[in-house]
């Protein structure tokens, strides 16, 4: 097997060097724009739950003032009853 000359073998493990360089270059450009979507979709997520818990609570709110208002109408229905009641029986 012939040998190869030294100059050959350096040029082929610079290349190879070259090569795993590029790919790690490469590799942590992909790792810094997974971080940045992942980075992006937590804040979504965060703005939507927000949105969401503050969507409940006019929803709450709101079942709240409206359950005010029937029982409020309720109790003058069965005030404006009593004093008719009262009023038939004191006749």
């Amino acid at each position: 097997m012939p040998h190869m000359p030294i100059a050959y073998v350096q040029e082929q493990e610079d290349a190879i060097e070259r090569e795993r360089a590029s790919a790690a270059s490469r590799l942590r450009e992909a790792c810094e724009r997974y971080e940045t979507q992942l980075a992006t979709q937590r804040a979504r997520l965060g703005s939507d739950a927000d949105m969401r818990l503050e969507q409940a609570d006019v929803a709450r709110r709101e079942e709240k003032r409206r359950a005010k208002e029937e029982v409020e109408a309720a109790i003058a229905a069965g005030l404006e009853r009593e004093a008719k009641l009262k009023e038939e029986w004191a006749r």
